[in-house]
């Protein structure tokens, strides 16, 4: 038997085991009783989630601003929008169709200054896993604000970024594979480092949506191998064999240790060069047998 522990009601009540999640017999008796008179009168506790999907991507705002403002989970808001529900329960479409634009945009500000912070940050050569741990948010969300996929951000977000940016701005990551990557992705994507802006929202500040970075050009290339390398340590990382670098790339081991070198990532040719070499002794041990 299950105890009921909700101070805010009474055992046997169907608000409670809805709206606080209380699974105790009491409870959980009532939910089923009004179940099955729903289902005797011809009432489904259930309706179509289409409107409710369309309705949360009119909003245009993160998950977990429309989480704070209806009271529904961050997952279940995000199975709604990537259309994994179908159907959802009555509650839950009133909750996230009572969110209005008004409503959820309400502690939001533009992007664009943190969106510029953390470029700058990563082209310094932090990496994602790094700032995601000072923020005590995921690499996925913040590889999502760097690419420019969301319009506004929460104010109080934005301040931990700007802390974060002050702490680190002026100084470039320690030297290793991961800084590195961090810089030439940096480049790839023409990220202006921290010394491009100005503070504030002045001609060249990096809160004004019009401004363009001066002062510090962003170099333009990362040398003849640097995105290949990029590509091929990922891979490496990723946990390819030789054979699917081989077959991906359209290159002998030595090919891809020689690119490796020459773009700083002297720990994964150290990881390429055994494999080759073995697979050669292997070769000419076959040729000599036959």
């Amino acid at each position: 038997m299950t105890a009921h522990a909700c101070p805010e009601h009474a055992p046997g009540s169907v608000a409670c085991f809805y709206d606080h999640g209380c699974r105790c017999d009491g409870c959980g008796r009532a939910a089923e009783r009004r179940r099955k008179k729903a289902a005797r009168l011809g009432y489904s506790q259930f309706t179509d989630a289409e409107p409710v999907r369309r309705h949360l991507e009119a909003l245009g705002v993160p998950n977990k601003t429309i989480a704070q403002h209806s009271g529904v989970s961050m997952p279940t808001i995000g199975e709604i929008r990537r259309g994994v529900r179908d159907r959802i329960h009555v509650r839950t479409a009133r909750a996230l169709l009572a969110v209005t634009t008004t409503r959820a945009e309400a502690g939001l500000i533009p992007a664009v200054g943190t969106r510029r912070r953390l470029q700058g940050l990563i082209a310094l050569g932090w990496t994602l896993s790094h700032l995601a741990d000072e923020l005590g948010s995921s690499k996925q969300q913040l590889n999502l604000v760097v690419h420019g996929r969301y319009e506004q951000t929460e104010a109080a977000w934005a301040a931990r970024v700007a802390a974060v940016y002050n702490h680190l701005g002026a100084t470039p990551a320690p030297a290793s594979t991961a800084a590195l990557r961090a810089r030439n992705r940096a480049v790839r994507n023409k990220w202006a480092p921290p010394a491009a802006w100005d503070d504030g929202t002045g001609p060249h500040g990096i809160d004004n949506p019009e401004a363009e970075p001066v002062g510090v050009r962003p170099p333009t290339s990362t040398g003849r191998y640097g995105h290949l390398a990029d590509d091929l340590a990922d891979a490496i990382d990723n946990g390819a064999s030789l054979g699917d670098l081989e077959a991906r790339f359209g290159m002998r081991w030595a090919a891809m240790e020689r690119a490796l070198l020459r773009a700083g990532y002297h720990h994964h040719a150290a990881r390429v060069r055994p494999l080759g070499i073995d697979r050669e002794r292997h070769a000419n041990a076959r040729k000599e047998a036959a």
